[in-house]
């Protein structure tokens, strides 16, 4: 399906808003859109999350388990959470190159 964990991760999003296109009542399907957005950048991407359902360990569990399959090396860490309080839950993944994981 993908080629590495950074393309499965990338993805995510996009799948889980395709779960709103069912969805006959349009803020329904605004609040389903509206919990994931993420930010790509050359080593890294950061995902935003909002969601009364505060499941961002699933995501960065995902995200553990899909850089380990694919052989990556990869940290993911969250920097804020609603279940610390904060406004949102932000998720951000780092790539490093071959020369960083032997050097």
């Amino acid at each position: 399906m993908c080629h590495n964990a950074r393309e499965f991760l990338e993805l995510q999003p996009t799948l889980h808003n395709s779960f709103a296109t069912g969805l006959q009542d349009r803020k329904a399907r605004r609040e389903v859109e509206d919990k994931f957005q993420i930010i790509t950048e050359p080593e890294r991407i950061v995902m935003h999350y909002r969601s009364p359902n505060r499941m961002c360990g699933l995501y960065q569990t995902l995200a553990h388990l899909v850089i380990q399959h694919y052989g990556d090396l990869a940290t993911v860490r969250e920097i804020s959470c609603m279940k610390r309080g904060d406004d949102e839950c932000v998720i951000v993944i780092h790539w490093f190159d071959e020369q960083d994981r032997n050097g």
